[in-house]
């Protein structure tokens, strides 16, 4: 049953009921596959499946940078009976800037001893004249044997003056639900009551073509949200940042970022000061400076470290189809797990309108050790040192393209990735 009401304004209400005789499930991939994995459950409901590819990042995995849908039958292929993928496309464990990448699928499977009933409700107002639209999200998951999940919440955002932004969700995770899953956090008859926030802050400022940014998130270690991006458990993180542009080829940054992870397994706490100034030297030149000072306290292995780290990057247009980067961070004394020393360079030649050709390395001191939580969620995660990326990105029609790319996985002494 679905009801869905809209008028011309855009406002919406929609309601959906459901008494299904399937079971939810939610597997999470690293993103280094080679184009065939397999699902935890058989026997998939067909129409029921959802990809999708998230990018996050490589330092703070609870960071989400992208989030893409993946179509069947162009990105992949499913075999309902068996629960086999094949991937129409490649995926590598990192994207270009070494950022993470992992597969999240989300589906339902046939379950002859499940008894469920699924009630949804999504409404959303405007409100033109003073900028601003309210919304809200219902779901109650009633289960023969675990009883109801409920997971509701809240959405707002109002425009600000000069084009400025700011976003508010809240949500809310009650109740046991039973599911399958690939990972931890997917134990049946476990009770996940907790809360969730965003709020995100985007304004410009006369002064210096200034832009100020804010954003707090926080997820309770209870929390649960299984039909969305993957929540980190137990994470605070408060950032403030603004952009100045002193003069036209000039970029100043100044930032301060507060992290806080606490569950089960990790105990910890992160204060972050940056400064970085961005100067384009001439139309193909342009370098950066950046430094960084951290302190991180490990409460529950009772561990403190200052780190400062600077940073030095150019980025140069050899030619209009040759483009190089090389950049440098570089610790004075003991450096943060997240931050180690390390050298990244990179390259990009564009053969033709339909063809470029790219290259990526990054040489480190040590693995990129995130503080949050990611053991109950399923976010990848790498312990490798080194990376290297070759390959070529062809546009074979408008909307289509392939890309090739060599990658060498558990080298000499097992933790490297090349």
């Amino acid at each position: 049953m679905k009801l869905h009401l809209e008028n011309s304004l855009g406002d919406q209400l929609t309601v959906t009921g459901a008494r299904p005789d399937t079971a939810f499930a939610r597997d999470v991939f690293a993103g280094d596959q080679l184009g065939l994995i397999r699902l935890s459950r058989i026997d998939i409901l067909p129409g029921s499946d959802s990809l999708a590819l998230e990018v996050r990042d490589r330092r703070n995995p609870d960071v989400l940078i992208s989030r893409e849908t993946l179509i069947r039958s162009v990105d992949y292929n499913l075999d309902t009976n068996t629960g086999y993928i094949f991937f129409l496309r490649p995926i590598s464990a990192f994207d270009h800037n070494f950022n993470l990448v992992q597969i999240v699928a989300t589906y339902e499977y046939r379950s002859n001893d499940m008894s469920s009933a699924v009630y949804t409700a999504r409404a959303s107002k405007h409100f033109a004249g003073l900028g601003l639209r309210l919304g809200g999200s219902f779901i109650d998951q009633r289960q023969a044997d675990s009883g109801s999940f409920i997971l509701g919440g809240i959405d707002a955002e109002k425009q600000l003056p000069r084009n400025g932004r700011l976003s508010f969700e809240w949500a809310s995770s009650h109740g046991r639900l039973a599911f399958g899953g690939n990972f931890a956090s997917s134990t049946p008859g476990e009770e996940h009551n907790g809360n969730a926030t965003r709020i995100e802050l985007e304004q410009p400022l006369k002064v210096c073509e200034a832009v100020v940014h804010a954003t707090f998130t926080r997820s309770d270690a209870s929390f649960l949200n299984p039909f969305g991006a993957t929540a980190t458990p137990g994470s605070q993180r408060l950032t403030a940042s603004v952009d100045l542009k002193p003069r036209s080829r000039s970029l100043l940054k100044f930032g301060l970022t507060h992290e806080k992870n606490e569950t089960e397994n990790v105990d910890n706490r992160r204060l972050t000061a940056s400064a970085s100034w961005t100067e384009t030297i001439s139309e193909r030149l342009r370098a950066t400076l950046g430094f960084d000072f951290r302190r991180f306290t490990d409460t529950k292995n009772d561990h403190q470290i200052q780190s400062k780290l600077f940073t030095a990057g150019v980025d140069w247009q050899a030619t209009d189809k040759l483009q190089f980067s090389a950049r440098r961070e570089q610790n004075l004394g003991v450096a943060d797990p997240t931050y180690p020393n390390q050298t990244t360079l990179t390259a990009t030649y564009q053969i033709n309108k339909m063809a470029k050709l790219f290259f990526a390395q990054r040489l480190a001191s040590a693995p990129i050790v995130p503080i949050s939580d990611t053991a109950t969620n399923g976010i990848a995660t790498s312990s490798s040192r080194r990376e290297t990326q070759i390959g070529i990105e062809t546009q074979i029609a408008h909307h289509t393209s392939l890309i090739g790319r060599y990658q060498l996985e558990n080298g000499i002494n097992g933790a490297d990735s090349f």
